[in-house]
């Protein structure tokens, strides 16, 4: 006959039974890799709290008191969208203002506008100022 218990059989067959280390020793990563997937995932699709920059394509001053631009603005999906742009002079002094309003559109394709902005002084440039939701 064998001189070893049961338990000792059993051991010297499949091993030894695990501790429970290893539960901890994988669980812990892989939760957290779980969580770090799941924050990642709202991020990318939680509606962004500021509208995308607009594009300048091109500008110019039409006489002492005017200045054309066309630019291009992306909507956002659900909620309207509105964009100031500055014309400013030889000396980077803001001689005029123009606010762009674009509309929610589903296909969110970038719209092309053709603005002129009123100035008090000759303008030489225009930029964007910043966009923001309605």
């Amino acid at each position: 006959m064998s001189t070893h218990a049961p338990a000792d059989l059993q051991a010297s067959r499949y091993g030894r039974k695990s501790s429970g280390r290893r539960g901890l020793r994988y669980g812990i990563p892989a939760g957290l890799a779980a969580v770090a997937v799941g924050v990642a995932a709202w991020w990318a699709f939680a509606p962004a709290d500021t509208p995308g920059a607009p594009q300048i394509i091109r500008y110019s001053a039409l006489d002492a008191a005017h200045a054309s631009a066309l630019v291009e603005i992306a909507p956002d999906r659900q909620r309207d969208t509105v964009c100031g742009f500055i014309a400013r002079s030889n000396f980077q002094a803001d001689v005029g203002y123009h606010e762009v309003r674009v509309p929610a559109a589903e296909d969110a394709a970038p719209q092309r506008h053709e603005i002129v902005i009123r100035t008090i002084e000759p303008p030489t440039a225009v930029v964007a100022d910043e966009c923001w939701f309605e």
